[in-house]
Order: C-alpha cells, then sequence, then structure tokens
C-alpha cells in the first residue's frame, strides 16, 4: 500500500488536514459551535425520545429535543435510519425495557415489503415532501423508503431474533400486516437470495441506479458507508465492480447462527450448516496473511473475469464486526482471534489510536485523522468492541474502551457520533470538500464534521458506564489462562497509547 501523506492547511476557522493528493474545493465553517455542556442527562434525554412519531427520530438524536442545539442534527430530525436504531437499541437495553422503544421497530417492519426485492428492509425514510428529502431524490434518485444497504435487513432480523432468545413471544407481535416472525423470514430469505446470486456463501454488494450525470457515491452504492470513497483499494483506487463487504458476511452469518436457535423459523440444521459454508467462504476469501498472524481485509472485489474475488488487504474496524459476529469463536480459530485482537488492540499495527480503534489504518491509502468513516474515532464502536471482548473474556481490553468511551463523552459534553483521531476528543471547526482523481474525478466530503448529539453514542454512554461500574466492582477475568494473559499484554499496549 502507498499512502499518500497528509498535508495541514490554515483556515480562518483553525488548521485542518487532508489527503497530500486532495485538490481542496471548498472550505466553510462546521456549521456549529459547540460549547460543552456538563453533566450529561441520560434519563432526560431518553425521556425525551419517542414523544412524536417519526419514534426515535432516524434512531439518532432529535434536534427538537434539545432547544437550545435545534441547528444540530436537524437533517436527521424527520428521518428513520434502521441500522443507526438496531445499534442503538442494543445499547439502550442496559438501562431501559424493550418495551419503551419496540413501537420504532414495527415502523421499519411495516414497509419491508414495499420493494421491488422481498424481504429487504428499508436504509432510510423521510417525509418526501420536505424540500431536503426532494433534493437527496433530485441528487441520488432514490424515493422514500430509499431500500439501499445491504447491511439492514440482516442485522433487522438479528435484532428481533436476539430479543427472542429471551422471550420467544416477541415472535408474535405484530406490525401492521405482518409479525415479527414472519418480518424475520422473509429478512432470512432475502439474504439466502443474494448469496445465491453471487454464486458463493457470500453476498455481493453492487451499484445502485443514478441519475444520468449524478456523481454521486460511485461505485458501490448499496453498502452503509455513503461516501464516494467509504471503500479504496489498496492502490488507492475506487472498486468498480461488485463487491463483498467484511460486515455484511457477519451479519449474514450470525443471523443463520441465531436462526438454528430458534426452530419455529425453520431447520436448525440447515441453518447451521449454511453457517459453517459462510464462515469458510469468508476465511478463505478475506483472510491476508501478515507478520501478525493475519487479519480480514477490508472488503473483496471481482477480478475482471467477474469470477474471483480478490481481497482489499487493508485493516479496518470491521475486525471488530468479525469478533462480535462469533465467526471466530471455537478453539479451531483461537489463533485468528488471537491476531484480529493484537490488530485491535496494539498501536503499532495502525488501527489503535488514543481514544480507541480507528475505523481504518493510518497505513490505508485513504485514511487522514478527521475522515470519519475514513479514519476517526466512533464511540459507538468502542462500546461494539467492548461488548464482544468482554463477552470473550478480555474483561481488561474491554474496561479500557469503556473508559474512552466515557471519556469522549465527558470531554466534549456530548455524544458525539466521531471525534477526530487525535489525542483529545474534540470537534471539527470546518466542512472541507475535496476533488480526487481516480478512477474518474469526483467531488467528496474530505471532512465532515460530527454531529454533538447522537442517539448510538448515547446507548454506548450508557452500556460502557455500567460495565465500567461492574468492572471495577467485580474485577472479572478469564477462566483460560490464554486468553487472561493476552488480556492483560493488549489492555497494557492500550493504555499506553491512551492520554487518560
Amino acid at each position: 500500500m502507498n499512502h499518500p501523506g497528509l498535508v495541514e492547511h490554515a483556515s480562518e476557522w483553525g488548521p485542518f488536514t487532508t489527503l497530500a493528493t486532495d485538490e481542496v474545493v471548498s472550505v466553510e465553517p462546521a456549521g456549529h459551535d459547540w460549547a460543552p455542556s456538563h453533566p450529561i442527562d441520560v434519563d432526560a434525554i431518553v425521556a425525551a425520545l419517542g414523544a412524536h412519531l417519526p419514534f426515535l427520530s432516524a434512531g439518532m438524536w432529535p434536534p427538537s429535543a434539545r432547544p437550545a442545539a435545534e441547528d444540530i442534527g436537524s437533517d436527521y430530525g424527520s428521518a428513520l435510519f434502521p441500522r443507526d436504531l438496531f445499534i442503538s437499541l442494543r445499547s439502550l437495553a442496559v438501562g431501559y425495557p424493550i418495551e419503551r422503544f419496540v413501537p420504532v421497530v414495527d415502523e421499519v417492519f411495516r414497509h419491508q415489503d414495499r420493494d421491488r426485492e422481498p424481504g429487504k428492509l428499508f436504509h432510510e425514510h423521510r417525509d418526501p415532501n420536505t424540500a431536503l428529502a426532494r433534493n437527496i431524490s433530485t441528487v441520488t434518485g432514490c424515493t422514500w423508503p430509499w431500500f439501499a444497504a445491504d447491511d439492514v435487513t440482516g442485522d433487522g432480523a438479528c435484532y428481533v431474533m436476539e430479543l427472542a432468545l429471551a422471550d420467544p413471544s416477541i415472535l408474535e407481535r405484530r406490525a401492521g400486516d405482518i409479525t415479527y416472525a414472519g418480518a424475520v423470514s422473509a429478512a432470512l430469505g432475502w439474504e439466502l437470495r443474494r448469496m445465491r446470486e453471487s454464486g458463493r456463501h457470500l453476498i455481493l454488494s453492487r451499484q445502485l441506479s443514478r441519475p444520468p450525470g449524478s456523481t454521486w457515491m460511485p461505485p458501490i452504492g448499496s453498502v452503509w458507508k455513503d461516501s464516494p470513497d467509504g471503500f479504496v483499494r489498496s492502490d488507492g483506487m475506487l472498486p468498480t465492480r461488485p463487491v463483498a463487504l467484511v460486515e455484511v458476511q457477519c451479519i449474514l452469518y450470525r443471523s443463520l447462527r441465531l436462526a438454528a436457535h430458534l426452530p419455529v423459523l425453520g431447520d436448525s440444521h440447515e441453518f447451521d450448516r449454511l453457517a459453517d459454508s459462510v464462515r469458510s467462504d469468508f476465511l478463505d476469501t478475506f483472510w491476508v496473511d501478515d507478520g501478525v498472524g493475519g487479519f480480514p481485509g477490508y472488503f473483496a472485489e471481482l477480478d475482471e473475469s467477474r469470477e474471483k474475488l480478490v481481497v482489499a488487504p487493508i485493516v479496518a474496524s470491521c475486525l471488530i464486526d468479525v469478533l462480535e459476529s462469533g465467526m471466530l469463536d471455537g478453539p479451531e480459530h483461537a489463533d485468528r482471534m488471537r491476531s484480529v485482537m493484537r490488530h485491535l488492540y496494539d498501536p503499532a499495527l495502525g488501527l489503535r489510536g488514543a481514544l480507541g480503534p480507528r475505523s481504518l489504518s493510518t497505513s490505508a491509502p485513504h485514511y487522514y485523522p478527521s475522515g470519519g468513516d475514513k479514519g476517526a474515532v466512533w464511540p459507538y464502536l468502542n462500546d461494539r468492541l467492548a461488548t464482544a471482548v468482554a463477552q470473550r473474556g478480555f474483561h481488561r481490553c474491554a474496561h479500557h474502551d469503556d473508559l474512552m468511551t466515557v471519556h469522549i463523552c465527558e470531554a466534549t459534553g456530548a455524544v458525539p457520533e466521531f471525534v477526530p483521531d487525535a489525542d483529545e476528543p474534540v470537534f471539527d471547526r470546518v466542512r472541507v470538500k475535496a476533488t480526487r482523481a481516480r478512477p474518474e474525478p469526483y467531488m467528496t466530503t474530505a471532512i465532515e464534521p460530527a454531529k454533538p448529539w447522537q442517539l448510538w453514542t448515547l446507548g454506548a454512554l450508557l452500556r460502557a458506564s455500567a460495565r465500567a461500574s461492574a468492572y471495577e466492582r467485580e474485577q472479572p477475568r478469564s477462566p483460560s489462562a490464554g486468553i487472561d494473559a493476552l488480556d492483560d499484554e493488549l489492555a497494557a499496549l492500550a493504555r499506553r497509547a491512551a492520554v487518560v
């Protein structure tokens, strides 16, 4: 890989950093001048959620709930994003019963069969009569609800199946004309159809249609990273053919394993057999050998013959998805588990920053500190990582990431979407657009400032705080001597890179 390097620029709103190859097109103020407020009152915030339709306002922080900051996140105030919602509800469950929020899940499932792909869940829903929704439709060609991303459908099924393992009666709940059991079965059916269409036990993402002349989201649209360069090959080029994404395969694998525990959804043995095949194809396709033991690469693109998938050997935060899915559980995958843990916690390997795992390794060709999905630190990823590793006995590592989540929120006085990869958590003061040249000239938002109030970060703060307190009381340790020793080593390495 050949990282082009970083260049610091000056502006009247403060310095900012872009790739050395970026041609800066515009620089403007961030749109919010956040002044920290303490303390963060989680109960008061949650009490304001769901007061009006649509429930939870996109699974993100509704600006109307905090009158002093009505401009923040205003473009999300009347939208619903199921991806963000399911992430948020898992962490909020630490402090609040599912009954508090389940009506918004009904809202998602009510629209399930309104697309040309039966069983698919929508990526985003807005009031089509608003000026913003009309503008988005003009640029992207989408209609509302917008059935785009490939990760939402399987994760929605996973979320309900997780609930059903604790309380099977949730599958009898109705959302309009469909039960939750029916919605989950339809979602699983969509995943399996897309898997079979790919000719392998993986799901391929593909380009979405867009208006003639539009440069929006080239070339892969059916993924959640909705900037045009969310995925870049190791040579710095954008992929131009269908790709398999780590996150999507991890969701597919987990959904099949969960379904195998719920006989009402189908043949448990067949679900387990398919899950085994998904794991085998995933490791054969994505695993990149390196001097540490290896890791799953960022994505895999079809070659020119469209027969073979070629992995991009880039380390990214999707390693969290691999751990979380359970794909590396079991003694036969212990070496791979240790290697992934090392990539996530050893700062020398490029993914661990002072505040937590970066979204991209510093060696990735499009890494830069304020890049959002291209290098920044996301508190909800700290929380997801801490949850996954704690479940596998790495309690000291989990405690470190929980402390980082709390520190980010306390230091900024908010629950931020993400913060720049830096020693201290701050908000970017500028929005920067830049032109990049390959494979064709296109414009991207080199710096898109994070919004200070996000529901998934609020949930992360809640769960991280609860788990940190429990750790201080109980001092849990893994019963496995090997895991306990690695936990101690990696937590020490992560602490050396931290500032608190």
